[in-house]
């Protein structure tokens, strides 16, 4: 049988795999035989499927045990061991069911700050995302994972401000406030990790992600053309979804030139803000690398940073003229079944005209239980609550009220917001 070291596939590519047509791949995504990420008019399939479709074949051997691990959809009996490089997608009841060794990996969770969004029709952009009480979630896992290592990780906490600033921001008030707001979360999360789960980690660390601030855009743009000429059939098919992640947002022309430009940028940006990449050995790493965890959203980066690496772990000193550090990192995704936009984005919704934030904050003053009305937000604090006992939770969200006022009047007075 012939195999191939992508661990996302292309339907072509799975076709290759299977000795069938094409044809014959889309009806077994339609008919459910086979599972599918639906990416534009394309489909991305894990590399995991496939080899559950040949188990006949496999069964016999040891060394393909991780490449079976990497959906779980089931329970597993023993603990699992990934494999490093591997993109694995967990759900949440797996974190509680299975145990996850990352070799030795320190671990390494990114956010970052959204643009300012439009309330109605109109009107300038004037829709922030401040701290909201679901930031927590998306850190969860990362407890979770750490708590199951011989030895403890390092828990690295990479905001990428930076980028939100270079594209995210349209005038120097917005700067400001999500600098503000960013700093903010960072406080929260660090906090509350430190109160709820002191001995889950060797040390949190929180750090600024500029390695890109020292690449042009033009060297950006540049990577992704070697990107496409090299990997064509799994880049082209992602274009499309990357582009609603430019500056432009929903209303992208994806025949625009320069929207494209952008998103693309955004997304090679991943390899640096999540240590695949890392330019003059300028923090103190992992000897084994980073295990990078995120929502269902990472996917699409998470394939650009595959390729990232693999081009340019052996000529990256090449390409940017100074001292290069590349390394093979574990990438798992939590896949909600709601699909939520990410904590740390926030949710909004619209009615009557009007688009507001949907989630509970300390501006709005909604009390907790709002959640339990929402129906795509509510599992993730369903599964907070798994773990830090709802009552507790929300005494300690009502306790740091009053530290979080504070600190933000601190940040509002030194930048005349």
């Amino acid at each position: 049988m012939l195999m191939t070291n992508n661990l996302i596939l292309t339907t072509k590519e799975v076709a290759k795999i299977l000795n069938i047509s094409t044809v014959a791949v889309f009806k077994r995504i339609k008919s459910g035989k086979l599972k599918a990420e639906k990416i534009g008019r394309n489909y991305l399939i894990p590399r995991s499927e496939v080899l559950k479709g040949e188990e006949k074949d496999f069964v016999a051997s040891p060394s393909i045990l991780n490449d079976w691990a990497l959906v779980f959809n089931d329970k597993l009996e023993k603990k699992v061991f990934l494999k490093k490089g591997e993109t694995v997608i967990l759900k949440w009841s797996n974190l509680f069911e299975q145990g996850f060794d990352i070799n030795g990996e320190d671990i390494i969770v990114g956010f970052n700050e959204p643009k300012f969004k439009k309330s109605k029709k109109g009107v300038e952009d004037d829709l922030d995302s401040p701290l909201n009480a679901r930031l927590i979630t998306y850190f969860l896992p990362a407890v979770q994972i750490a708590r199951e290592q011989k030895k403890k990780p390092r828990l690295i906490i990479v905001t990428g401000i930076n980028a939100a600033l270079r594209y995210n921001a349209k005038n120097d008030f917005q700067r400001k406030v999500l600098y503000r707001n960013n700093m903010l979360k960072l406080s929260f999360i660090k906090e509350t990790i430190e109160n709820f789960f002191p001995d889950a980690f060797s040390l949190v660390e929180t750090r600024l992600a500029y390695d890109f601030m020292k690449i042009s855009e033009k060297t950006l743009d540049q990577l992704w053309e070697l990107f496409k000429n090299k990997y064509p059939e799994r880049v082209e098919p992602l274009a499309k979804v990357l582009a609603r992640f430019s500056t432009s947002g929903s209303s992208v022309d994806i025949n625009s030139q320069e929207s494209t430009k952008e998103a693309f940028r955004y997304a090679v940006l991943h390899l640096f803000v999540l240590a695949d990449v890392n330019l003059d050995n300028d923090f103190i790493h992992s000897p084994n690398g980073y295990c990078s965890i995120g929502e269902h959203q990472e996917l699409v980066f998470n394939i650009i940073r595959e390729i990232g690496y693999e081009m340019l772990k052996d000529i990256g000193s090449l390409v940017f003229n100074r001292d290069v550090f590349c390394f093979q990192n574990t990438k798992i995704i939590i896949d909600d079944e709601g699909k939520a936009p990410p904590s740390y984005n926030g949710s909004f919704k619209e009615e009557g005209g009007r688009k507001t934030l949907d989630e509970v904050t300390f501006e709005n003053n909604l009390p907790l239980n709002y959640y339990d009305t929402r129906g795509r937000l509510k599992p993730h604090m369903d599964y907070l609550y798994k773990i830090i006992p709802r009552e507790v939770y929300e005494k300690y969200w009502n306790n740091y009220k009053n530290k979080y006022f504070d600190l933000k009047a601190k940040y509002n007075m030194a930048y005349d917001l």
